[in-house]
């Protein structure tokens, strides 16, 4: 397409909703979500990895903090990890 969409990768951690906390970061009073400016200011690791994937894919990469896991949609791919 002209002009392809962006990804969002939707995150929820508790040490990530910690770390926000701390440093006085609340999430939107609109959306309920940590900003994407949030997470890049706060987690260096994920602002290299939008750059970069951003670059490689042709399109933006962002990250969505959730201050608590959120159910589903059936079009939403989910990758779990654990510690």
């Amino acid at each position: 397409p002209a002009n392809p969409g962006d990804y969002d990768f939707n995150v929820t951690s508790p040490a990530m909703v910690e770390t926000l906390r701390a440093a006085g970061i609340k999430p939107s009073e609109t959306y309920g979500v940590y900003k994407t400016k949030d997470l890049e200011r706060s987690f260096p690791a994920l602002d290299a990895f939008q750059e970069k994937w951003s670059g490689i894919l042709g399109r933006d990469v962002n990250f969505v903090g959730y201050p608590a896991a959120q159910a589903r949609d059936a079009t939403e791919y989910v990758v779990r990890t654990t510690p």
